[in-house]
């Protein structure tokens, strides 16, 4: 058998990620915060000690002691960049009024009284200083008269401030707010004034955001919720999702096809490159413009934590691609995760990082090699020379390629996505197999439909965005409709946790750590064998599930 074409690729920058991964998770893990000259100097002795065992030919001595620094250098990083302020956890709420500068909009209370923002601490009183560049959590009563303040104002502001646990007593949502950075929360509070309003670009993008919706929900008066998936598909508008809808989605182990991620924007970035190279634009023009124009649509779509990180990684990728030949998706991988952690190390510790990279990492380590394995073993009429198939044959030979290999896909993000959809959503659904064959192609086409959609409609070309428009709505009932069938079954979706608590990050690292042996091990021998991580995740499942 001819060399995979899917192994053995070279990633040295994981001997940088890896080690400084590690330090960044047992700083965070630690409950006292650290002295910021301790790891830095740690960090700095220990790979000066490197640089010397690799002059004395010492590879083991070298191996120890850079990773060792790096890991060093993560947990000062860490220190230096989380701004805790410990001094704040053991005093009371007080009421405070503050100036903010409004980031990121989440979706509103279930009662629609509240607004749910992030944003930045810009001004404070003299005796509240500490809290100026603080990112804050903030719960403000809908104004009358001023229902909407985009990305970017500033604002003043007065309530209730509350420093978030260290520890929170149950994961949820004020985890994920500790884990992004936040140290506080701005509880019952009220609009008192706008210091500024948004720039022109700010104004011009909220204008480009608003045309798109309409374009996207043209012609579906009736159907609202077709509309509010698209929305969400396409803007990152999970909120106007229907309470059953999204019950739909997370019970069947589907809810990633709405959070604008790797698969997202790797198919919105198939759709601008190949428009860019249809005009003949050259490979480095094509990048650059592509690259510029996508990092728009991640800004326009309020530039969430996922978004981002897939623009990285596609980036990574396409400069792997432009400039080496071949491309190296692994290398593009690793470098993409290193740059998000240093502009924000704490995306490590985020559920959405940890399931991106988690499935990426398993479609190209481990997807990828069984679809080629498979191929090679059961490609009909394999001893039969190609030049003598009969075109039918060549036919079926090509779209046979095709079904192993997006089966061997669907068999390696689903053993990540049954540990992530027990421990994050607290659902076991074994239907997810079926359910992510099924619903990636036709999720794939409703994005393709949606952007052509939302580009026509910008362009004012109504016509074609009500084709398309409506195309893409018809592929996202078609997607529900599937999804209703394949839950009716008996035992398709049904709550459980895993016990302990540990098992769940346990068994995604362990997952990983197979793959990345595996796929060291081109697959072959012991630690090699394509079984290995389903036979892990079966047993795990089998002793420390606990389903209702």
């Amino acid at each position: 058998m001819s060399r995979s074409l899917h192994l053995g690729h070279r990633a040295p920058v994981l001997w940088l990620l890896l080690p400084f991964a590690t330090g960044l998770t047992l700083a965070h893990a630690s409950p006292r915060p650290l002295p910021e000259w301790a790891p830095v100097l740690g960090g700095f002795l220990s790979l000066a000690l490197a640089l010397l065992a690799d002059r004395c030919g010492r590879p083991y001595l070298w191996t120890s002691t850079w990773s060792l620094g790096l890991i060093f250098l993560g947990l000062g990083y860490y220190e230096v960049r989380r701004e805790r302020l410990p001094a704040w956890n053991p005093l009371p709420v007080r009421e405070v009024v503050l100036t903010v500068k409004i980031t990121r909009e989440l979706a509103p209370s279930a009662d629609g009284v509240y607004r749910r923002q992030l944003g930045c601490v810009v001004a404070a009183p003299t005796h509240l200083k500490d809290l100026v560049g603080q990112p804050l959590h903030l719960n403000l009563r809908r104004p009358a008269g001023n229902d909407r303040w985009e990305r970017g104002a500033l604002i003043e502001v007065r309530g209730r401030l509350e420093p978030l646990a260290r520890q929170p007593s149950e994961p949820g949502f004020e985890e994920y707010l500790i884990d992004s950075g936040h140290n506080f929360r701005l509880g019952r509070g009220r609009f008192v004034r706008l210091v500024r309003e948004p720039g022109p670009y700010a104004r011009l993008r909220a204008t480009i955001k608003a045309r798109a919706g309409n374009s996207l929900v043209r012609g579906l008066d009736h159907h609202p919720t077709l509309g509010a998936a698209l929305r969400a598909m396409l803007l990152g508008e999970r909120g106007e999702i229907g309470a059953e809808q999204k019950l739909l989605f997370v019970r069947s182990g589907t809810m990633h096809l709405f959070a604008i991620s790797g698969l997202h924007i790797g198919v919105i970035a198939g759709v601008l490159y190949g428009g860019l190279r249809l005009i003949r634009l050259q490979r480095v023009g094509a990048l650059l413009v592509g690259v510029g124009l996508l990092g728009f649509y991640v800004d326009l779509i309020g530039g969430t934590p996922s978004a981002r990180r897939a623009w990285i990684m596609v980036t990574c990728v396409q400069v792997g691609y432009v400039w080496r030949s071949p491309s190296n998706p692994v290398s593009g991988l690793a470098w993409s995760a290193l740059i998000v952690l240093l502009l924000n190390l704490l995306e490590l510790f985020s559920a959405g990082f940890q399931m991106s990279y988690g499935i990426v990492t398993a479609l190209l380590l481990y997807g990828l090699p069984l679809g080629e394995r498979w191929q090679a073993r059961w490609r009909p009429w394999r001893d039969l020379p190609v030049v003598s198939l009969q075109p039918w044959q060549t036919w079926w030979a090509r779209r046979w390629g095709e079904i192993t290999t997006v089966t061997a896909l669907a068999v390696a993000a689903t053993q990540v996505g049954l540990v992530s959809g027990v421990a994050i959503f607290g659902w076991f659904t074994p239907v997810t197999l079926i359910a992510n064959l099924l619903l990636i192609p036709l999720t794939s086409l409703a994005i393709m439909g949606g952007v052509v959609a939302l580009l026509a409609g910008l362009l004012g070309v109504t016509m074609i965005s009500l084709v398309f428009n409506h195309a893409a709505a018809l592929l996202v009932a078609t997607m529900e409709a599937i999804l209703h069938a394949l839950l009716v079954v008996p035992g398709a979706a049904v709550p459980g946790a895993f016990q302990p608590d540990i098992i769940g990050p346990t068994l995604g690292f362990v997952l990983l750590g197979l793959m990345i042996l595996g796929y060291e091990r081109g697959w072959r021998g012991w630690g090699g064998s394509f079984w290995l991580p389903p036979g892990v995740l079966a047993l795990a499942l089998v002793t420390c599930l606990r389903i209702g």
